[in-house]
């Protein structure tokens, strides 16, 4: 199997690191755009607006948040990630994140590497790799060096089927502890109710 660093990966064209630009406490861009911290993508929550939506562009050109990007945490959590979906489309990321565009070629599947970008592994390697106390941090080179497992794109596609049936079987199982925990409870409530009846004769 063969394996590349992210660094060679972005000069290959297959991924495009971006680093956040500005201080999480930018008030004149908390103003026009949402603000993505790397506290929203270790929570995975929609980044804060500080004021309401305007149809004022915003004139400052800074890297901003795309569905299907990636965002990378490398302060406070870093290789923490998160997939920009449609609550996180349009965010400015703090210094504290690169958003990874994945474009994917013939020998790297644009789904392989988002999974893989997703799967825990990343936040893993970067873990070994944080220098400081208080804050916990990660060079951007550190983050280049960090090695990718790149296997035949067949096994690539086998790999993400595997991914996909196992988040559809995860939301099947939720779905039956889901009911089985209602029908536990019906079942308490109805012997609570002859248990009262019976105690009321």
């Amino acid at each position: 199997m063969n394996t590349l660093t992210i660094d060679q990966l972005e000069l290959k064209g297959v991924l495009r690191l971006t680093r956040g630009e500005i201080m999480k406490s930018d008030s004149e861009i908390a103003n026009s755009a949402p603000i993505l911290r790397p506290s929203d993508v270790v929570h995975n929550r929609a980044p804060e607006w500080e004021s309401e939506e305007s149809d004022e562009p915003l004139h400052v050109d800074l890297p901003t948040a795309r569905i299907g990007d990636v965002a990378v945490c490398l302060h406070f959590a870093p290789g923490s990630t998160c997939s920009i979906t449609e609550s996180f489309d349009g965010a400015i990321p703090t210094k504290g994140i690169v958003l990874v565009s994945i474009n994917g070629n013939q020998s790297v599947d644009h789904d392989y590497l988002k999974s893989w970008l997703l799967s825990g592994v990343l936040k893993i390697e970067l873990e070994r790799l944080q220098i400081g106390s208080h804050m916990a941090t990660v060079k951007m080179s550190d983050l280049k060096q960090v090695r990718v497992p790149i296997p035949d794109v067949s096994i690539q596609k086998q790999l993400i089927k595997a991914v996909v049936d196992a988040r559809k079987s995860l939301v099947i199982l939720g779905e039956l502890v889901h009911e089985s925990n209602r029908l536990l409870r019906l079942q308490n409530d109805l012997l609570l109710a002859n248990l009262n009846q019976m105690n009321q004769r």
